[in-house]
């Protein structure tokens, strides 16, 4: 788990999140392939892209369990704090969509557990 890119890895530079492959060779001339998956690690809320185009699917990262899954609840609200959805996500990770207007949105997430976790999107 990864706080930002690019993050260093061995001397190599990572730009994204993804699965990544290195090439090494001992100092015997043994070949060998590591292969690693680097993934951000979420505090609370992630949103990707963020800032989107109004054409993007937003999505939305986070390290929710199976209980904080039960009964979730997203809302999004636009820059004067009217709610402009409201939803129940039947998968994961949760798609923001339907946004087509330009400007700065709170995403807020009710979980089954209680908690509520909030960040913002910005719709270019």
């Amino acid at each position: 788990m990864v706080k930002q890119f690019p993050y260093e890895y061995d001397g190599n530079w990572i730009e994204e999140p993804g699965v990544h492959t290195f090439n090494y060779t001992s100092v015997h001339g043994c070949d060998s392939i590591m292969v690693r998956t680097f993934m951000y690690e979420l505090e609370d809320l992630m949103l990707v892209p963020n800032p989107a185009n109004k054409e993007d699917r937003v999505l939305v990262l986070s390290n929710l369990t199976e209980e904080d899954k039960a009964g979730l609840v997203v809302e999004v609200y636009n820059a004067i704090g009217l709610k402009i959805q409201v939803f129940e996500p039947r998968r994961f990770p949760i798609e923001l969509r339907e946004i087509y207007t330009s400007g700065s949105y709170m995403i807020r997430v009710m979980t089954g557990t209680g908690k509520i976790l909030t960040t913002k999107l910005i719709i270019m």
